[in-house]
């Protein structure tokens, strides 16, 4: 079967102040080493399983972009038209495909498109017309549009946050296209919205529970696939809310009717799925009081993974302000300090003027003088079960905090951020991590006591601080909103 596979991965924050140019996409395969079929170094990352799956499968996969960019502002429309052309062209180029499988964020956006992947799905449907199957892979932080339910045969998104079954869910749609190919399916898409913001830890009862269900309910009476949006709250733009993407045999009843019953239960439990959240001292309070060490404390509104600087001093100077001993926090992106850093080397001792660069959010910047303990640039992190790079970093230590000065912004994932730097995280009171969620799979291996942490930032939970102009009104929990199964009081 010959599929024409392609990635393109960028989450949109409205709201962030970092712009996002062609320079930030990194190339996640590079089109030599992809000709010489040199498959072993990509086989285990999470933004390539579409493609390593139609690998093992014995397809003949024709190559179109593989790109991915951490989160940032909406990109520039010559940025997008550039991007979007290179898939373009090289589908044209692919000549007779069986089947498209595409994965997408779900929310991008840019310069005059608020719906990058429906504009891309419905140009691909174009291109190979109305026979040949496409389907879509999503993140959960997904936005849907009728331009992707429209024109894709088949959507599935990840249901886990943090996002760990990539693979399940690219199993799922993989061998479902197959189906739809050789004709013994028939897809049939109903998507439900829910009005509502936030973010919803799967790893927390009842979403828990809901999730489990959802899956025991796929495979029966000719239910496909089920998929709960979370939706992406720092995404400005009419289709900004949470919703249930069900897939059937055939049956677009059967399909409507199951999506609206879950999209109320969905939203029946708004307030219990919410993501906690306390403000920074009370958040320290709370770790520091604890049963168990180390404690873990995320600082969630500035997490890389959702658009912030990754610049933000609030924790770090509550951290130093209080006089905490056997703390240490990952990472502050500073590329100036990191520089500094780098020319005074290992073992030195330099004042510093530490964060707080981007933006009134950031936070002052920390005044200090910082011991060097390391610095390297082959540090990788588990990053949703698979080793990512996380770039040239520092550790220095600031009286009994010890941080990790990064030249990139990225979003902490698992402990090795400190450990590859000899820092020994057991022998710490207190980590703070900048993430919002992704780094509860690893650092729950170290630690019993984990808090979330609401410093000002770009992608925190109170949902009332944006400057929304575009959303559906009403929508929780910016307005109390009326909900009925049949859409009629909200759509």
């Amino acid at each position: 079967m010959r599929v024409f596979c392609s990635t393109l991965l960028h989450e949109c924050n409205s709201f962030s102040p970092l712009p996002t140019t062609m320079d930030d996409f990194q190339q996640l395969i590079p089109v030599d080493q992809a000709e010489q079929g040199n498959e072993r170094e990509y086989a285990d990352r999470h933004d390539l399983v579409l493609r390593t799956l139609c690998k093992s499968a014995g397809h003949d996969v024709i190559d179109g972009i593989h790109l991915d960019a951490t989160p940032s502002a909406p990109i520039s429309k010559k940025t997008y038209h550039a991007i979007r052309e290179l898939l373009i062209e090289r589908l044209r180029a692919a000549g007779s495909i069986d089947m498209v499988l595409l994965f997408l964020h779900g929310a991008q956006m840019a310069e005059g498109y608020d719906d990058c992947e429906g504009d891309i799905i419905s140009r691909v449907r174009a291109i190979v017309g109305p026979e040949v199957p496409i389907g879509v892979l999503l993140d959960l932080h997904c936005n849907i549009s009728s331009a992707m339910t429209d024109n894709a045969d088949l959507i599935v998104a990840c249901k886990e946050y943090p996002h760990v079954d990539f693979h399940e869910s690219g199993i799922l749609l993989e061998n479902l296209m197959a189906r739809t190919v050789s004709k013994q399916l028939r897809p049939a898409i109903a998507f439900a919205p829910v009005p509502m913001l936030g973010f919803f830890h799967t790893t927390r009862e009842p979403m828990r529970g809901f999730v489990e269900r959802i899956r025991s309910l796929e495979g029966r009476h000719g239910i496909l696939s089920i998929s709960l949006t979370h939706g992406c709250p720092v995404s400005d733009w009419a289709n900004n809310h949470a919703g249930v993407l069900v897939v059937s045999d055939g049956d677009e009843e059967q399909a409507d009717t199951v999506a609206a019953e879950l999209a109320q239960e969905f939203f029946e439990m708004r307030v219990e799925i919410a993501a906690p959240s306390f403000p920074v001292r009370v958040a320290l309070d709370r770790a520091e009081s604890g049963n168990s060490f180390p404690a873990v404390v995320a600082d969630v509104a500035d997490n890389p993974g959702g658009g912030s600087p990754g610049d933000s001093t609030h924790l770090l100077a509550a951290l130093i302000d209080r006089g905490t001993e056997r703390a240490a926090i990952a990472s502050i992106w500073d590329p100036i300090a990191f520089e500094h850093i780098c020319r005074a080397g290992t073992g030195g001792r330099i004042p510093l003027r530490l964060g707080g660069k981007v933006s009134q959010l950031s936070g002052a910047p920390v005044d200090c003088t910082a011991t060097i303990l390391s610095i390297r640039d082959d540090i990788r992190q588990v990053t949703f079960g698979a080793l990512e790079n996380i770039g040239p970093t520092a550790a220095i230590s600031i009286g009994g905090v010890d941080v990790i000065v990064a030249r990139e912004r990225f979003q902490v994932t698992s402990p090795d951020v400190f450990t590859g730097h000899g820092i020994d995280v057991s022998s710490k009171r207190l980590l703070v991590v900048k993430s919002a969620h992704h780094f509860i799979h690893e650092f729950s291996k170290i630690s019993g006591n984990i808090v979330h942490a609401s410093a000002p930032g770009f992608i925190g939970n109170d949902f009332t601080l944006y400057p929304y102009r575009h959303v559906p009104r009403p929508v929780w929990p910016l307005d109390e909103t009326p909900f009925t199964r049949d859409g009629a009081e909200w759509s």
